[in-house]
C-alpha cells in the first residue's frame, strides 16, 4: 500500500463496496503510506508473508485464503497479484477480473508479461481505465474475456471537505506556485520538466515550484537541481498525505508523462480546480482537451515552460478551461464508479 495512486483508488473502491453493504477482503504482502485509508475503509485485511517478488509461497497462501472465505469474485490490482493471484483464481475455480491500471508503454516484452498475458487470456473480465489500456489487452485476449473501461474514482467530496492547513494557505505568499506529484520514474519526464522550470524562473520572478513524491530518481533529480542552479525556487518534497491542501494552493499542476492510464494526480488537480499542463498522449486526451486543458509535446522544454507560463495568470481563459476540466470529471464519482465495478461482478456471476 505505498503512496502511488493505483494504491489510493484501492482504499476508494474498498470504502464505496462497504458502503454498499458488500464483503470486501484485501490480501497484500505490504503496508505503506495508503495502508491507514484501507484500514479506514472497512476491508478485511490479511497480511501475507513474503520473501521476494518471486516468492511461490505466495500462491500457496492466497489458495488457502481463497478456500478459507470462499469469495464471489476475485479481483486483482496490482501486476504482481495479477499473476499470483490470476493463478489462484484459477486453481480454485474462482471468477476473477483482472485491473489494468496502464497503459501498454508501460511493458517491456519479457516472460513476466507473457505469463501475466497468459493469465489473462483466462479471466473473466478485465477492467482498464483508459482505452489505451484496453487497447493492449484488445489486441492479445479474445471476444470471451469481457473487456470495460473504467475509470479511477475522483473523490470531489472529500476533496471539497478538506481545509488547507495554516502553514500551508500561508506558505510562499505572494509567490505563484507550480506543482507536480508523481514517483519519481523515468516514464513521468522529470528532468524535462526541471529544464522547463529552469525557463519559467528566468522569465517570472515571483514563481517558485514544488515537487511531491518519492521514487528511484530522487538522487538523480536532486543532483540536477542543483546543477540547474534552481535549488532556491524549486523545493523536491518527497511524499504527501495532503496533496490536496496543496492543489488548493497551487496556480498550475503540471504532468508531463511519456505515458499514463488515468492519471489520479491529475484528476485530484481538476477536483482542486487548479489548471493543468499536460503532455499530449492518449490517456490525457481521453479526459481533456484544448478547451480544458494546456498540451504540451514531452520532449520539448521550451514548450513546457510557455504552457506553464500561460496557465499560470487567473485570466478569463484559464478559468474558462478550469471549468470545463472540472465538468468532464463528473461521472468519476466513487457511487458512479463503484456501481460499473458490482454491475461487472452481477454480470459474471449470473453467467456461471
Amino acid at each position: 500500500m505505498a503512496g502511488g495512486g493505483a494504491e489510493r483508488q484501492l482504499t476508494y473502491l474498498c470504502e464505496g463496496f462497504n458502503r454498499k453493504g458488500l464483503e470486501v477482503h484485501v490480501a497484500l504482502c505490504g503496508g505503506g503510506y495508503n495502508m491507514q485509508r484501507l484500514e479506514d475503509s472497512g476491508a478485511n485485511i490479511h497480511k501475507l508473508s513474503i520473501r521476494g517478488n518471486h516468492d511461490i509461497g505466495l500462491l500457496w497462501q492466497l489458495i488457502k485464503l481463497i478456500k478459507q472465505i470462499n469469495p464471489d469474485i476475485i479481483q486483482t490490482w496490482l501486476r504482481q497479484m495479477d499473476v499470483f493471484g490470476g493463478l489462484a483464481a484459477l486453481i480454485t475455480k474462482t471468477p476473477f477480473v483482472l485491473s489494468e491500471r496502464n497503459s501498454g508503454r508501460a511493458y517491456n516484452w519479457n516472460w513476466k508479461h507473457f505469463l501475466r498475458v497468459c493469465i489473462g487470456k483466462k479471466a473473466n473480465a478485465i477492467i482498464s481505465i483508459s482505452y489505451d489500456g484496453k487497447g493492449y489487452w484488445d489486441r492479445r485476449t479474445g471476444p470471451k474475456v469481457k473487456k470495460k473501461v473504467i475509470r479511477n474514482i475522483v473523490p470531489v467530496c472529500a476533496i471539497e471537505r478538506a481545509k488547507r492547513k495554516q502553514i500551508q494557505a500561508n506558505a510562499y505568499a505572494g509567490k505563484k506556485v507550480i506543482l507536480a506529484a508523481s514517483r519519481l520514474k523515468p516514464q513521468k519526464n522529470l528532468f524535462t520538466l526541471l529544464r522547463a522550470l529552469q525557463i519559467v524562473f528566468s522569465k517570472s520572478d515571483d514563481t517558485v515550484a514544488l515537487l511531491f513524491g518519492e521514487g528511484p530518481l530522487q538522487k538523480k533529480l536532486l543532483k540536477f537541481q542543483q546543477k540547474l542552479n534552481i535549488r532556491e525556487r524549486l523545493k523536491i518534497m518527497g511524499y504527501t498525505l495532503n496533496l490536496y491542501d496543496w492543489l488548493a494552493r497551487a496556480d498550475v499542476f503540471v504532468s508531463i508523462s511519456h505515458f499514463e492510464g488515468n492519471p489520479h494526480t491529475v484528476l485530484e488537480a481538476i477536483a482542486c480546480k487548479c489548471p493543468v499542463v499536460v503532455s499530449d498522449i492518449p490517456s490525457h486526451r481521453e479526459i481533456l482537451d484544448e478547451s480544458s486543458a494546456f498540451f504540451v509535446a514531452t520532449s520539448s522544454q521550451d514548450d513546457v515552460a510557455e504552457k506553464i507560463l500561460q496557465a499560470l495568470p487567473k485570466d478569463a481563459r484559464v478559468k474558462n478551461k478550469v471549468e470545463n476540466a472540472y465538468k468532464n470529471i463528473s461521472s468519476q464519482s466513487r457511487e458512479a464508479v463503484t456501481r460499473r465495478y458490482i454491475e461487472i461482478y452481477e454480470e459474471i456471476i449470473r453467467s456461471r
